[in-house]
């Protein structure tokens, strides 16, 4: 299934996922390249305004989730409960940050 080796994608890319391995040309039944497929992936977020980010988390970071309550001990080894984990935390901290709490976190 497509969605389990592309867990990072939005359930609208994923609805449109099989329409943009193939070609738009009726008739056509050749495949896209994956270059592609990627450059369609890549126009349809930024027509959502999203952008796509890749980061390396270390253990720290993972036992920090777990530690502050964004990540449940057991989920510590699941790729797709970590991603989830991470976006929350993030989103929390963006809204505090933008919500005044700015005194609150350390900016360098």
């Amino acid at each position: 299934m497509v969605s389990d080796k592309l867990p990072f994608l939005s359930a609208e890319t994923l609805k449109n996922t099989s329409r943009m391995m193939t070609r738009d040309q009726p008739g056509s039944s050749l495949p896209l390249s994956a270059g592609a497929v990627r450059m369609r992936r890549h126009r349809e977020r930024r027509k959502l305004g999203k952008t796509l980010i890749s980061l390396e988390l270390s253990s720290n970071t993972i036992a920090t989730l777990v530690a502050l309550g964004w990540l449940a001990d057991n989920e510590q080894n699941d790729v797709d409960k970590i991603v989830a984990a991470f976006r929350r935390f993030a989103g929390r901290a963006l809204a505090v940050a933008r919500l005044g709490g700015l005194d609150r976190w350390y900016v360098p």
